[in-house]
């Protein structure tokens, strides 16, 4: 049976005034979410990033430094879906750099209106 979900509130209270019990509930709530997923490889495949994200987070001296952690191994799975989906080979460098040099751009100015609401940093020196 699984456990039903607190409310935001009732788990930040929850993980200000007894992070032990938070993190078994936190525990709790990730086994029947990985549980509740029908067919063996998929919940396998659920435990064993359940896993990593751990790993991660206990290999990380705060936990600001196991979200940064856990948020980098989201981007780079993120990457690679849409290498994917790009056709793209894998390892392929699609960073922000690399795409802005392969292209040519010229850029123009925008004329400012006097009618605009939006004001330049040297208007508001």
């Amino acid at each position: 049976m699984s456990t039903r979900m607190p409310s935001f509130e009732i788990m930040a209270e929850l993980a200000r005034s007894d992070p032990r019990a938070f993190e078994q509930l936190r525990k709790k709530l990730t086994q029947d979410a990985i549980a509740q997923v029908r067919g063996d490889v998929r919940r396998r495949r659920l435990q064993g990033l359940q896993f990593q994200i751990d790993m991660q987070r206990r290999k990380s001296a705060n936990p600001l430094a196991g979200c940064i952690r856990i948020s980098q191994m989201m981007s780079a799975s993120l990457l690679e879906l849409h290498q994917a989906l790009s056709g793209l080979p894998s390892g392929t460098c699609i960073s922000p750099k690399a795409r802005c040099n392969t292209t040519n751009a010229k850029i123009i100015n925008f004329p400012n209106h006097q009618n605009d609401e939006c004001t330049t940093e040297s208007e508001l020196e």
